[in-house]
């Protein structure tokens, strides 16, 4: 099953890619694509006057959309375009188009917008003409076709993705112009099987093209090689290959879904009302695209009331219609952007009564709001204007006068903020560029601090949606081309993760009571649950078609706004759609935890032990060494003694046979030194091998350290017992030392008894006594007899063995 996943790697992106309706109501740009165009070449009957055209295309409602910057006109001219001689409109944002714009300073930047009725063919060249009336100043041009992709099936426009069939259909090509390739930027297969060649309604669709199902193509643009009236090879990017999109976790989650009118854009949760809070407006010509805000029931997704903003000037059809709102929860108000009127409302809670309509700020097209219900301060994005960006403030102090106080200018670099986080704490706001590789942190009460962080074009392009985990200092921030959400660390400005989501990332929150990300895939029509602490995906939940944006109340439950009725005449409603883990996700979200931190301890452990070996390595490296030069001075020396045998040899021929002794001890060292820079080299390949298997090493010194322990244990046993033996031994040398004693007594005495016995004898052979004789003998063998068993009882006393 293909799930969204984190990825990684490069995207070759070239040229410009598609731009479509932005939450919030901007819709005013179709498929910009990139091809091989004649350089502009200008003339000007003022001297100085000059126009590039940077990107001419077709939009999906068929007219063509040229984007200019002209300079060199006199201060506060009044210009007019002209395609081919015919006069177009420009375009000054909230589809408002206009004859005429001024040129304040001489130069002016915008949009020539020529109608579906008017249309200009794509691949050809036309010729601009801009005027002021007294001068004028024209350029050569070629737009580029609209490419979408179909279901080769059903027909319906679907996103392409990896291992899908698709057909490509071409728009606005003339009649016999030859689409000969369709591929994926970046790689060189051309996956057409057949040329197309376009037919007189100037719309070609190919016939099914299979795309590769390589997740490296996600992302990528596809591409469409094409000749007009036998030409030059001209190419253009179209939609871009979006992620796999199943759906998955779907029975982690409390989901409760209900039925609201046409054209919801943006909610909000007031815990105080204990509602939610949705903006809608339906762009609808003939019933004057009707808009209002609701309040809603959170559980039965019931509509409590509404109310419609202001009626619109006669004729702007558009103006003071409501999408982004946001809640001063303490003072019970509402704040509305009325994007395309380019204001500002505010509402009582309450009773959804209008408190204030702040006038039309030109070019200002707000957005999002954020509120801080502590200052009562509230931030308002304008992501219209390419040149000048800024974010307006409010204040709500006053909740029967709410007021403007001036707007922050955004630092170099960082223009068209769109959605909006908040620390309430810190005062500072987070945003991202709707057309720039960059987000922006900045402190609202100090602008100067502030901080653009770049980002790599190749994994985002059209910012959208961002998404604030403050205890992490992480920022979600979702991308609408590149179907994603990187997470980034707002300490050190790292990607942390760029998460494949789906098709048109356009909203991201951070629920913090479930510790989860959510971000809405609203070509995808999913919602992507994200786990904060391991940034690893956990649900692709199902949310209808087109879900927009995403709300939460703080106590885990969030709320999606779809619009499934957009360009679908056959469904009358949108949905509000709820989500909330329940206990089975959050059994899995804890398992999935730990086993994370696991595998991280583990992974760290792996990490000290590899160092430990890379030391242990460096070590015998260095011993290595010492013994490489050990070896090269015993080299040295036994060189110096072979000359030295030599020159002695001639000289002094009885030295030789000392000298060559002393050369045979020099080679014998030698030969030793190498032996052992031959062991310490073979040790350092073991312990090289060591390395690709450090965690089973490590294993193994476990194991060993407990046998060492066994062995240790029983080396003090065998110690202890060998101790007490020979104190035993010590004992039995003491006892044969007193027998020593005692028999060399024994001996004494038999001594003194032999010689008392001989004085008798003597005694008796002078005395001729015969009786006395007798006598004396008895007496000397009582005391040899005496003595035997004494010297007996010694013998047995030395040799017997104490303890056995």
């Amino acid at each position: 099953m293909g799930r969204p996943q984190l990825r990684a790697g490069r995207r070759a992106l070239t040229g410009i890619v598609t731009v479509s309706l932005i939450t919030g109501g901007i819709g005013v740009i179709g498929n910009a694509t990139a091809m091989p165009a004649p350089a502009p070449e200008s003339t000007s009957t003022a001297g100085t006057a000059s126009i590039v055209v940077t990107d001419a295309f077709t939009w999906s409602s068929g007219g063509t959309v040229l984007r200019t910057e002209v300079t060199g006109f006199p201060a506060g001219a009044v210009l007019s375009a002209q395609v081919d001689g015919t006069a177009q409109k420009w375009d000054i944002g909230g589809g408002n188009l206009v004859d005429t714009v001024t040129a304040e300073n001489g130069t002016f930047k915008g949009t020539v917008y020529t109608l579906s009725t008017s249309r200009l063919t794509a691949g050809q060249e036309h010729t601009l003409l801009i005027s002021d009336g007294d001068n004028s100043v024209t350029t050569a041009y070629r737009s580029h076709p609209r490419i979408t992709v179909h279901d080769p099936d059903s027909g319906s426009e679907t996103a392409p993705r990896p291992g899908a069939a698709v057909a490509v259909e071409v728009f606005n090509l003339p009649e016999g112009a030859v689409i000969d390739h369709v591929g994926i930027e970046g790689h060189s297969a051309n996956l057409l099987l057949a040329p197309v060649t376009v037919p007189e309604n100037r719309r070609a669709r190919t016939t099914a093209v299979s795309l590769p199902a390589d997740p490296a193509i996600i992302g990528e643009p596809i591409t469409v090689g094409y000749t007009v009236d036998g030409g030059p090879p001209l190419r253009t990017n179209g939609p871009v290959v979006a992620p796999l999109n199943d759906t998955y976790g779907g029975e982690g989650f409390d989901v409760t879904v209900g039925e609201l009118p046409r054209g919801l854009y943006q909610s909000v949760y007031s815990a105080r009302q204990g509602a939610l809070f949705v903006t809608r407006t339906h762009f609808d010509r003939e019933t004057r695209s009707p808009s209002a805000i609701m309040k809603v029931d959170p559980a039965t997704m019931e509509v409590l009331g509404e109310v419609e903003p202001a009626e619109p000037a006669e004729g702007d059809y558009k103006a003071y219609k409501a999408f982004g709102i946001g809640i001063d929860d303490t003072n019970d108000l509402l704040w509305v952007t009325n994007t395309m009127g380019g204001t500002v409302a505010v509402y009582d809670a309450n009773d959804l009564s209008l408190i204030h309509q702040f006038p039309v700020v030109e070019g200002g097209h707000p957005r999002s709001v954020v509120v801080d219900s502590a200052t009562h301060r509230v931030y308002v994005t304008s992501p219209y204007n390419r040149d000048d960006s800024w974010i307006t403030v409010y204040d709500g102090s006053d909740p029967t006068a709410p007021t403007k106080i001036g707007t922050i200018p955004l630092p170099e670099g960082f223009t068209r903020p769109m959605d909006a986080a908040y620390d309430q704490s810190t005062h500072t706001l987070y945003t991202v560029s709707l057309d720039k590789p960059a987000t922006l942190r900045i402190n609202v009460e100090d602008p100067s601090d502030a901080k653009v962080y770049q980002l790599d074009p190749q994994v985002m392009r059209r910012g959208s949606g961002v998404a604030l985990d403050i205890g992490r200092e992480h920022l979600a921030v979702a991308n609408q081309d590149t179907g994603n959400v990187l997470i980034i660390d707002l300490e050190s400005g790292d990607v942390l993760a760029d998460i494949a989501t789906g098709d048109k990332a356009v909203a991201a929150v951070y629920e913090p009571v479930t510790d989860l990300f959510y971000v809405s895939n609203r070509d995808g029509g999913t919602v992507t649950a994200i786990d904060a602490d391991t940034l690893i995906p956990v649900a692709n939940l199902d949310a209808g078609a087109k879900p927009n944006h995403i709300s939460f109340d703080g106590d885990g439950t969030i709320y999606v706004t779809n619009k499934r009725s957009w360009g679908n005449g056959d469904v009358g409603t949108d949905q509000l759609h709820s989500y909330r883990a329940n206990r089975l996700a959050q059994v899995r979200l804890a398992g999935l935890r730990q086993a994370f931190h696991d595998i991280r301890d583990d992974r760290d452990a792996a990490r000290d032990a590899l160092a430990e070996t890379h030391r242990e390595l460096a070590t015998v490296r260095e011993q290595l060494a010492a013994a490489e030069n050990t070896a090269a001075l015993e080299k040295t020396r036994a060189e110096a003694a072979e000359e030295a045998l030599a020159e002695a040899a001639a000289e002094h021929a009885s030295d030789t046979a000392e000298l060559e002794q002393r050369l045979t001890v020099a080679r014998e060292a030698l030969a030793a030194a190498e032996e052992k820079v031959t062991s310490l080299t073979a040790t350092l390949a073991a312990i090289e091998s060591r390395l690709a298997a450090a965690e089973q090493t490590h294993a193994a010194l476990e194991a060993a350290l407990t046998t060492a322990e066994r062995a240790r244990t029983e080396a003090e046993k065998t110690a202890t017992d060998a101790t007490a033996r020979a104190e035993r031994a010590e004992a039995a040398r003491i006892e044969a030392e007193a027998a020593a004693e005692l028999a060399e007594q024994a001996r004494i005495k038999a001594e003194s008894a032999r010689d008392a016995a001989l004085a008798d004898r003597d005694s008796a052979r002078a005395d001729g006594s015969s009786t006395g004789a007798f006598t004396g003998i008895m007496a000397v063998l009582a005391v040899l007899a005496a003595l035997g068993g004494l010297l007996h009882q010694v013998f047995l006393g030395i040799f017997q063995i104490p303890g056995r």
